[in-house]
């Protein structure tokens, strides 16, 4: 491997023969062993801005003028008029004799005096780029182009200055949103152009870089400002949802499972007893629903004997569990502790309930060999099939959908509780 010392003297004669392509290699060779090496730097830079002058002049021209034009340049840049005069007619004589006519070289030899203050102004202007003030720079490269207009590569470094700074502006504009929207599209479809061609000036790399960095900033920016505006939209949703269900679950349970009535059938005279009935109104196919039955002796004497539940009607009720309640040796003013009978309806699955369905029953109470019969209670039937479990399921929904929302708190909860629990320990 080539020392650091050798390869600076190779890169150093490339540079010095306008050789910019196998100058900027061997000064990148340098730069890889030596991040730091600020020689290497600066002639990094020059040999970059220097190499889009390489297209100057004809194609056809003898690349032994334009290397003579180009090594021109640096005794210009430096003051040596002489040597700069002396190159220049070297490289027009050399086209003349290839049959091809040096514009560029005669030009710059014409206005050398002007080229000569046009590389001050590009001096300082590469110094102010250092400096990252890029107003005061392009202000000096309009200047460098306006006194030597052979000077390809400044016009060149114009353009990209002035290109990453209308980016950047844009991309002011559309991070503070005070731009057109209708043109959004069009800013960024030009600042990504801007981006992919003028990566190549390590002069500009850090506004290069900075608007780079304003693309992804900004990029993040929409895609935070999307990302909320669609939780926000489905968040509303989802609440007008849950909403909607709350309304659904509290109109079906107050018309259908809610209502219920509790009548007293009283045989105090038959035998002594009265039973309160609570029933429900309505009954769904396909749900169990629950009878209470609470017996009380309102007589003088002591009692024992039956409560039976007899159905009829347009569907045939099921007893699930039974339809009889025994009594035994029931004191007078006792009472029978609640009773549960549950039932359901005897009927084929069907999503919404036939009108006019319904199930009558009535209470005969039987007790010391003397029967009472109540009047018909009357249970109709809802109309859509397991409403009770479809409200079971419409909270089960709601419960995992506000879980699903609040996830984030709850684990954040749950692992609070974690480290109390871990550091009482």
């Amino acid at each position: 491997m080539a020392t650091i010392k050798k390869l600076i003297e190779i890169a150093d004669d490339a540079y010095y023969a306008a050789d910019y392509e196998r100058a900027i290699q061997f000064y990148r060779q340098v730069l890889d062993q030596d991040p730091d090496n600020q020689h290497a730097r600066r002639q990094l830079k020059k040999s970059e801005i220097n190499l889009p002058s390489k297209e100057s002049g004809p194609q056809d021209l003898p690349k032994e003028a334009l290397r003579y034009y180009k090594r021109s340049r640096s005794f210009i840049a430096a003051g040596d008029l002489t040597e700069a005069k002396k190159l220049l007619k070297t490289a027009i004589k050399i086209a003349e004799d290839a049959g091809v006519d040096f514009e560029d070289a005669r030009s710059l030899l014409k206005g050398i005096q002007s080229a000569v203050k046009a590389a001050e102004f590009k001096s300082q202007a590469l110094s102010e780029l250092e400096d990252q003030q890029w107003g005061k720079a392009e202000a000096d490269l309009i200047s460098t182009c306006d006194l030597d207009p052979t000077d390809e590569a400044s016009k060149l470094l114009l353009d990209h200055l002035q290109k990453l700074v209308r980016a950047k502006g844009l991309l002011d504009q559309l991070m503070a949103e005070i731009s057109d929207k209708k043109k959004e599209g069009e800013y960024l479809k030009e600042i990504q152009e801007t981006i992919e061609n003028t990566n190549q000036t390590a002069i500009l790399s850090k506004l290069w870089q900075e608007v780079v960095r304003l693309r992804g900033v900004y990029a993040a920016q929409v895609k935070k400002t999307n990302t909320m505006v669609k939780e926000s939209v489905w968040g509303t949703i989802t609440w007008y949802f849950l909403l909607l269900i709350m309304v659904v679950i509290g109109v079906l349970s107050s018309l259908y499972l809610l209502p219920r009535s509790r009548p007293v059938v009283d045989c105090s005279k038959e035998n002594g007893l009265k039973v309160t009935v609570n029933y429900p109104n309505y009954i769904a196919n396909g749900d169990s629903e629950d009878i209470f039955l609470t017996v009380e002796n309102v007589g003088t004497e002591t009692v024992s004997g039956y409560v039976l539940l007899d159905f009829e009607g347009t569907s045939e009720g099921v007893f699930l569990d039974k339809d009889v309640i025994n009594l035994e040796d029931l004191m007078p003013s006792e009472h029978m502790p609640k009773s549960e009978i549950d039932i359901s309806m005897n009927e084929l699955f069907r999503p919404i309930t036939s009108p006019g369905q319904y199930l009558d029953f009535t209470t005969k109470v039987v007790a010391n060999d003397k029967e009472c019969i109540s009047r018909i209670f009357h249970i109709d039937a809802s109309p859509i099939y397991g409403l009770r479990t479809l409200i079971k399921f419409l909270w089960g929904t709601i419960g995992l959908t506000l879980i699903g929302l609040f996830w984030d708190r709850i684990k954040e909860l749950l692992a609070l509780v974690l480290r109390r629990k871990s550091s009482d320990q």
